[in-house]
């Protein structure tokens, strides 16, 4: 697809936490945007009457790997003796995800909202006219316009200021990684906060200056995760109501899954905000006072009185022991926050499974500001219809069918299982060329999970769980050996679908390309553009993939001129740009057209094998099985082999507690 785009701007529209990550990426040192993946099943649908559940983080891989693994018992006689096994990053002296004496939990991130941007005016105190002209690293301004709600309307507060200033030593990773210089340098950091959270930008608004603030409401309380995680693997632990009510104090968003003999439990964390009714979760806020928080509601002159200037402005996050708190058989709550009762969560869900692959914790969830992969379809697709239609064959689940269900799941392409069958209805609405025709029957062998041979059904999951077609489209290999040498089953299928996705992005969502054009060839995973909905999270050296993409509005915009009962139409988003039906078919048709020419026809299906396609290393020679495979970022001196790509944990529990207290 056509279009350069301006790389520079592109980065400096990322938050410093994108331009990091970005930074990373660069240097070889790429983590997957969120992460985790966890699924259960409740004891009535096992064969041993006991809840089984596979899970565990997605945190790419490395040499040495970043979790370390390790077992701890105490035996002091108190209340609070730790007896668990699991992980924890680097020094972490608790066990983040892992298994205690009768139970075992884990954790996906959910990504919920709990950060605002505020606009603030501007003033000085003495109430001469602010300027956005830096005097010593800081705008012309001593603080912002706010009001207290004492009748004295709106008045200067005073900012938070502080300059850092330090000496940067290059590093092999900063100067061979980074592009940085070979000489020391000294750096100044200016720091400005308004009450809300640091200071990221100013403007002006009708030609007035405002500072722009991030709200974060965990500011301050990040430690504050500390005491549910020293408690997760005591006795304070006694069940699965004491285990959710327990990490209601986890600040951070976490989908957090629990399992013991009996019981399944799902409970979503997270200090989240309860913010005023005339506000908008989506747009930027005045912040003056009158679209607060509710933990801001009593904000008073006192306050600004005694913060600001040289003062840092406190956390105003106050969490209140409930009976007593953790110790005594309570838990906490977090005054003026989202109470407990109202966060996501179940026990022993009716569904007789529940899955969690970092999607929305909640039909009509609110998703932070920063992610727009909440759509239409997400990778948590891929999970739901086994479980089904493995339970509707009236069979019971063991260790390894759970286990087979997240390994299918995590080989699939989600266009294959999702969007593939709308481009396959989409084409059959008219006359197909022979070529075109063979691309349908190519693509249905391979959604369906039938061999070359037309009728084994060697690649589908409904051939293990009740013996039909379908639930195939998987990146796999039934006989796996060396990335790039072993060859999927299905490959050519896989190479077409890589190819005409990458067609269509420029054919089909055209209004999204029109926005954000491609910055360069290699791009397709690049998080850099004007739209926070990046083109494709492909498989990669990092392992995780299928959280984002285009492919995810095309799939509605699909819906939308095929008419799909009970789908939802967008409101200004249009397949090919007009919505009709036949430019939808045409631009799906030319992609393919342009996929195949590629490919270099059908004639070559037998040679295709992804090395004419742009793949996200850069390796013009790349197979697809090598583009694809997993390669751990090697920090030793050992060489670490990469491995045949699957969309799974990094480390994974497979669990059934069978006695306990």
């Amino acid at each position: 697809p056509a279009g350069t785009g301006t790389r520079g701007k592109q980065l400096l529209a990322q938050s410093p936490y994108g331009m990091l990550r970005t930074a990373l990426r660069a240097a070889g040192l790429g983590l997957p945007d969120s992460m985790s993946n966890w699924m259960a099943v409740t004891a009535n649908n096992t064969a041993d009457g006991h809840p089984i559940g596979v899970m565990g983080p997605q945190a790419s891989y490395y040499q040495p790997q970043l979790f370390w693994e390790y077992a701890v018992k105490s035996t002091g006689g108190s209340p609070t003796d730790v007896v668990g096994r699991g992980i924890a990053f680097g020094t972490i002296p608790y066990i983040l995800i892992g298994r205690g004496v009768d139970y075992a939990w884990s954790a996906t991130s959910n990504d919920s909202d709990l950060v605002d941007t505020r606009v603030s005016k501007m003033c000085n105190m003495d109430g001469s006219a602010p300027s956005l002209t830096l005097v010593g690293g800081f705008p012309s301004a001593d603080g912002y316009l706010y009001d207290v709600g004492d009748g004295n309307g709106l008045q200067c507060r005073r900012f938070y200021k502080r300059t850092d200033t330090w000496t940067a030593t290059p590093t092999l990773a900063s100067v061979a990684g980074l592009g940085g210089s070979p000489e020391p340098a000294t750096i100044n950091r200016y720091v400005l906060r308004t009450h809300y959270g640091p200071v990221f930008a100013t403007a002006t608004v009708n030609g007035a200056p405002v500072a722009i603030s991030t709200q974060r409401s965990t500011f301050f309380g990040e430690l504050d995760t500390t005491a549910p995680l020293a408690l997760a693997s005591t006795p304070t632990v006694k069940g699965v109501s004491s285990f959710q009510h327990l990490f209601n104090g986890v600040t951070g968003v976490f989908n957090w899954l629990y399992v013991d003999k009996q019981d399944v439990g799902y409970s979503a964390s997270g200090l989240l905000p309860i913010r005023d009714p005339g506000q908008s979760p989506d747009l930027p806020v005045w912040g003056e006072g009158y679209y607060e928080w509710a933990n801001d509601k009593s904000l008073n002159a006192a306050f600004f009185q005694q913060y600001g200037g040289d003062v840092p402005f406190p956390g105003r996050a106050e969490p209140v022991a409930e009976n007593g708190g953790p110790l005594a058989g309570g838990y906490y709550e977090w005054q003026n926050f989202l109470p407990f009762a109202s966060h996501p969560q179940v026990v022993n869900p009716s569904a007789g499974f529940i899955v969690s692959w970092n999607n929305s914790p909640a039909p009509g969830w609110w998703a932070a500001d920063s992610r727009a992969n909440w759509g239409p379809i997400h990778r948590i697709d891929a999970e739901p219809v086994r479980f089904q239609n493995f339970l509707a064959t009236g069979q019971k689940f063991n260790f390894a069918n759970v286990e087979e269900i997240m390994a299918d799941s995590g080989y699939s392409d989600l266009r294959g299982q999702k969007l593939l069958p709308l481009l396959l209805q989409l084409m059959q609405q008219g006359t197909l060329t022979s070529d075109q025709q063979a691309v349908v029957t190519l693509m249905q062998n391979w959604i369906d999970g039938v061999a070359s041979d037309g009728t084994t059904l060697n690649g589908s999951s409904n051939a293990w769980i009740n013996g039909s077609k379908g639930l195939g489209a998987w990146r796999r290999s039934r006989t796996p050996g060396t990335p790039g040498k072993t060859t999927y089953d299905n490959r050519p299928a896989v190479v077409l679908m890589d190819a005409w996705y990458y067609y269509m992005l420029g054919t089909v969502t055209t209004q999204l390309e029109a926005i954000d054009p491609q910055p360069d060839q290699n791009g397709l995973t690049d998080c850099v553009g004007a739209i926070l909905l990046c083109r494709y999270d492909a498989p990669r050296p990092q392992g995780s993939a299928y959280e984002y993409g285009w492919y995810q509005p095309m799939y509605r915009m699909l819906q939308m001129v095929l008419n799909t009962p009970g789908h939802t139409n967008y409101q200004a988003l249009k397949c090919a740009g007009t919505g009709v039906l036949a430019d939808c078919r045409n631009a799906v048709l030319n992609a393919l057209d342009n996929a195949l020419s590629n490919l270099g026809g059908i004639s070559n299906m037998a040679n295709w094998d992804g090395t004419t396609l742009p793949n996200e290393a850069g390796d013009s020679k790349a197979t697809v099985e090598k583009y694809d495979s997993i390669v751990p970022v090697d920090l030793s001196e050992l060489a670490v082999p990469a491995i045949p790509w699957i969309n799974r944990p990094t480390y994974q529990q497979v669990i059934e507690i069978t006695s306990g207290r």
